[in-house]
């Protein structure tokens, strides 16, 4: 089984009164996920790179993920996420 990245949650709010900011409240929610999802993938992980992998590494020309050409973007774990 496949766990999800992000489960999302609908929410439906009627306002109790006219001086309510819905629109900050659903700002707030937006911030609130952004930083749950900030939590949940922001995390350090060590790399244990042998003679070969430095030599792949140094070569590499190309993702070898999603085969995109590196250019400038060449790191040792590339983030799909955020692409």
């Amino acid at each position: 089984m496949m766990t999800k990245l992000f489960e999302p949650k609908i929410v439906i709010y009627t306002a109790k009164s006219i001086d309510e900011n819905i629109s900050e409240m659903f700002v707030k929610s937006l911030e609130s996920s952004v930083n749950e999802l900030y939590k949940k993938f922001n995390y350090n992980k060590s790399v244990k790179m042998k003679k070969k992998d430095n030599e792949n590494y140094k070569n590499a020309a190309h993702c070898h993920i999603c085969e995109e050409e590196l250019n400038d973007y060449k790191v040792l774990n590339r983030d799909h996420l955020a692409i």
